[in-house]
């Protein structure tokens, strides 16, 4: 279970443990509420604290009214539960409990499973942005155990990548419009990352494509790795283009520029 972007809350209302899902309190973005299946869902909910048990609660809280929450959002992974039925691989959102259901098509989503599950079972779960919508085809999201060159008609691809020193390989630069976005991210234990001997490596198309970041060097033909050594389960990067260069927009864990 990797945990990185979180915030602390506090309940309005009981939230329900066990990897509970939570939205954004719209009168007071101090707090935070249970979540329902048309919710644009901020997270999955966590004890701000090892709270006693409650005297004549029955049910587990991650946090009483009022009380300190954290709240793992987009770029988590994240264990969830399904409560009232087995889930399959795929999209989900919330159920009227506030836990795990299947999201199909044009649904409000809040993350992505790649494992089945049943009912009562947990699973770690790639957390979304708020508002996001399952696209027509499941295409959006890749699972790869193997090297992988994406296509011009993949943009917005998320690929989740279970197993070391796999390369992504980009379209040309010039040959997708501008707006053209992908994201890879390492799915699976962190020891099979640092196992590695290279990395996860996102590769550009040829040896002229440019891809810039803040803070490194743009080179003609160079990538970027996330370097098997500090590698960790959830480490992501997410690229867009221009239309003639590639930028990288956001990251989690550590990318260096191909050596």
């Amino acid at each position: 279970m990797s945990y990185y972007p979180y915030n602390t809350f506090k309940a309005n209302g009981n939230i329900l443990s066990g990897g509970s899902l939570v939205k954004l309190d719209p009168s007071n973005d101090d707090y935070a509420l249970q979540a329902g299946p048309l919710d644009d869902v901020i997270g999955v909910a966590y004890p701000a604290t090892a709270l006693p048990p409650q005297n004549g609660v029955s049910t587990p809280y991650a946090a009483i009214a009022t009380g300190p929450i954290v709240v793992f959002g987009p770029g988590s992974f994240v264990e969830v539960t399904a409560t009232n039925a087995s889930v399959p691989s795929g999209f989900v959102m919330p159920d009227a409990s506030g836990y795990i259901q299947a999201a199909l098509p044009g649904d409000k989503t809040c993350g992505y499973i790649f494992e089945s599950i049943n009912a009562n079972e947990q699973v770690s779960m790639f957390v979304l942005q708020p508002g996001t919508v399952v696209p027509a085809t499941s295409a959006k999201f890749l699972s790869t155990a193997i090297s992988d060159t994406l296509t011009v008609a993949q943009n917005g691809v998320i690929v989740g990548v279970t197993a070391a020193d796999l390369s992504i390989t980009l379209p040309a630069a010039g040959a997708v419009p501008a707006g053209w976005k992908m994201r890879v991210f390492n799915f699976g234990a962190t020891a099979t990352f640092t196992a590695g001997a290279v990395g996860t490596q996102v590769i550009l198309a040829n040896g002229t494509d440019k891809c810039y970041a803040s803070g490194k060097v743009a080179t003609a033909g160079k990538g970027f790795t996330n370097t098997a050594a500090t590698a960790t389960s959830g480490d992501w990067v997410e690229l867009t283009s221009d239309g003639s260069a590639n930028w990288v927009c956001e990251y989690q864990g550590i990318w260096v520029v191909h050596a």
